[in-house]
């Protein structure tokens, strides 16, 4: 299914004199949005969900994983508002 080794680089470029950040998914962005995806569709509750994300990545959670989960999950599972799993 997916690569054994996925690049888990943050590079920087400078386009037009402003600099971009890129981030990369790695495999436990991936498979972890599968997991609250499923989850969420199997009726489980926010805080279980919660929970579920938390025990992958130790709070705080970085802006970059955020970021990647959230992008993940909008096409794994777009019916799902994932952006309450990141409220507090």
């Amino acid at each position: 299914m997916f690569c054994d080794e996925i690049s888990a680089s943050k590079k920087r470029s400078i386009i037009s004199g402003v600099e971009v950040k890129v981030y990369k998914k790695e495999r436990k962005h991936i498979e972890t949005s599968a997991l609250l995806c499923a989850l969420a569709k199997n009726g489980y509750s926010l805080e279980d969900i919660k929970k579920s994300l938390e025990t992958t990545f130790k709070k705080p959670i970085s802006k970059s994983d955020k970021f990647l989960i959230n992008d993940v999950m909008s096409s794994m599972c777009p019916k799902f508002d994932n952006r309450k799993i990141f409220e507090n």
